[in-house]
């Protein structure tokens, strides 16, 4: 048990925030998957489609979706946003957080013969 005096010191890697994101992000309906950014590709860069920054003031986090073609692509965003949140809330519990959602492609859904 830890001590009224001592101070518990952790860090929470940034792979592991990614994957937090990427796995909530996976839960709601109608998502595809993650997607690297337009402007990324664009530039050569390599970049994975999820971007989480720690800062002593909280998160930012950045997130590159690909969704379904016919899905209310607002509706989706609010969603995807409000899982993300939810999970990092419960999970880190961060002072600040801010989550932007791209949706960067449309697919056809596959049809079942």
């Amino acid at each position: 048990m830890i001590d009224k005096e001592q101070i518990l010191h952790y860090e929470i890697a940034d792979t592991v925030l990614v994957n937090l994101v990427k796995l909530a992000a996976m839960e709601v309906s109608g998502v595809v998957g993650v997607s690297t950014s337009l402007r990324a590709r664009f530039n050569g860069q390599r970049a994975r489609g999820i971007t989480v920054i720690q800062t002593d003031a909280g998160l930012a986090v950045d997130i590159h979706i690909i969704a379904y073609y016919g899905e209310n692509l607002e509706r989706l965003a609010v969603q995807v946003q409000q899982i993300i949140g939810n999970r990092l809330r419960t999970m880190i519990e961060p002072k600040e957080l801010h989550i932007n959602v791209t949706i960067e492609d449309l697919i056809l859904r596959p049809k079942i013969i």
